[in-house]
C-alpha cells in the first residue's frame, strides 16, 4: 500500500507552524525526544504501566532486612502509598511535603520508608519550590546545584 503526502518526503518534516527542517535537524529529534519524555511521565502518573501495589511490593521483595525505599508522588495519594507500604513490611520513617509555592497546599510528597523499621516517623518541613515571582527557591537551587555562593 502506498501512502501519499501533500509536501512529499524529500528529507524534510514540517513542524506546528508550518516550518520545514531537515529530519536530521537536532531541533525534531528534541522534539520527538520531550514528546517521549511527556508520554513517559504521563504513563507514571497515570499507573500505565505499574500501579503504586506493584512498585512498592517490587521495592519489599528487592530490599534487604533494612534496606530503604525512596519515593516522590502526588500527594492525593498519600494514604494508600502509607497503606502499601505497610502492608509491605515498609516502615515510613521521614516524609517531606512538596508545596509549588510558599502558602499553598503540597501536590507532591518525599518519602523514605524502611523495611522493617519499628514505628514512627519524622515529618520534615516542607520543601516549597517557587518564589512569589516564579523563580526558583534557594533550597531548589541549592538541590539543582545552581545556587550562587
Amino acid at each position: 500500500m502506498a501512502i501519499y503526502t501533500k509536501t512529499g518526503d524529500s528529507g524534510q518534516t514540517s513542524l506546528f507552524d508550518g516550518k520545514r527542517l531537515y529530519k536530521s535537524d537536532v531541533r525534531v529529534e528534541a522534539y520527538g525526544t520531550v514528546d517521549e519524555l511527556v508520554a513517559a511521565i504521563a504513563m507514571a502518573r497515570h499507573e500505565v504501566a505499574a500501579t503504586l501495589s506493584d512498585v512498592v511490593k517490587a521495592a519489599s521483595e528487592l530490599l534487604c532486612f533494612g534496606g530503604r525505599f525512596f519515593m516522590v508522588y502526588r500527594t492525593l495519594r498519600l494514604a494508600d502509598a502509607l497503606w502499601e507500604m505497610k502492608n509491605r513490611a515498609l516502615e515510613p520513617k521521614i516524609i517531606r511535603f512538596i508545596h509549588p509555592k510558599a502558602g499553598s497546599a503540597p501536590n507532591l510528597f518525599l518519602i523514605m520508608a524502611q523495611k522493617g523499621g519499628g514505628p514512627g516517623v519524622d515529618v520534615l518541613p516542607p520543601l516549597v519550590v517557587y518564589n512569589d515571582d516564579g523563580s526558583y527557591t534557594e533550597e531548589i537551587l541549592t538541590i539543582y546545584g545552581k545556587a550562587e555562593n
